[in-house]
């Protein structure tokens, strides 16, 4: 696997003149995923901890279960990686499932505080503003983070860094930097996360489906503000 970022020399504008300056761009990174031997999936994405984001996307893809126990080979050559996964025929023992009124609802100044310390965390985004980043924090504390060129790579990662690290992700909050469409809340949906907060906007099709999926949505959570779109009873207001 490469580097995140790679430097290059642009021309840059400025208030009526122009300059050459090296600058940073992120790298893009093609992934193929295979499972038992069988093509699923290709991917660009961030290239770094390929075997979580391989694992996590079989998991959104519905592909193989929170329980399962995969072994995951890495390849790689000049085209990208290649991750070959193959299944343990045992299932493994999980943390076990908090339902939704052992939750202890979230004081603003938590959601509002968690949110802005992922804002400073990534590091492709700093330098290139070309990346995502998303977090599973308990209380304060980011227990995943990942971030990656591609919003719904983050949650893969940090999905399948759960899986690797044995993790229930039903007793914390995601915090996010992306727009909140279906695909991002159906990922939350399999991997049983209860609060979903974004610097962005849901769509109708993501408010529609945490409703039926009992997750709560927050949205625009900057500058001491946000909006609740679902399930308000586990923010503290």
């Amino acid at each position: 696997m490469g580097q995140e970022l790679t430097c290059l020399t642009v021309d840059k504008y400025s208030n009526g003149s122009i300059s050459s300056q090296k600058d940073f761009v992120a790298v893009e990174h093609r992934l193929t995923i295979y499972l038992d031997d069988q093509l699923v999936s290709e991917i660009l994405c961030s290239p770094k901890k390929l075997k979580e984001l391989a694992i996590g996307h079989l998991i959104s893809l519905e592909v193989i279960g929170l329980r399962s126990q995969p072994k995951t080979t890495l390849r790689s050559n000049q085209e990208g990686t290649s991750a070959y996964i193959q299944l343990e025929p045992a299932p493994r023992k999980v943390e076990p499932i908090i339902v939704p009124d052992a939750f202890d609802p979230v004081p603003p100044s938590l959601l509002l505080s968690n949110m802005s310390s992922l804002v400073e965390t990534s590091n492709i985004f700093a330098k290139s503003g070309a990346a995502h980043c998303s977090a599973f924090f308990r209380d304060r504390t980011p227990i995943l983070i990942h971030d990656d060129i591609a919003r719904h790579n983050t949650i893969d990662r940090i999905i399948g860094d759960a899986v690797v690290r044995n993790i229930s992700l039903d007793n914390g909050m995601l915090c996010t930097t992306g727009r909140l469409s279906h695909e991002i809340i159906r990922r939350c949906e399999i991997a049983r996360i209860p609060l979903v907060i974004s610097r962005g906007a849901p769509t109708n099709a993501a408010v529609k489906l945490a409703h039926s999926g009992d997750i709560t949505i927050v949205g625009f959570a900057r500058n001491e503000r946000f909006n609740i779109y679902t399930h308000s009873q586990r923010i503290a207001i």
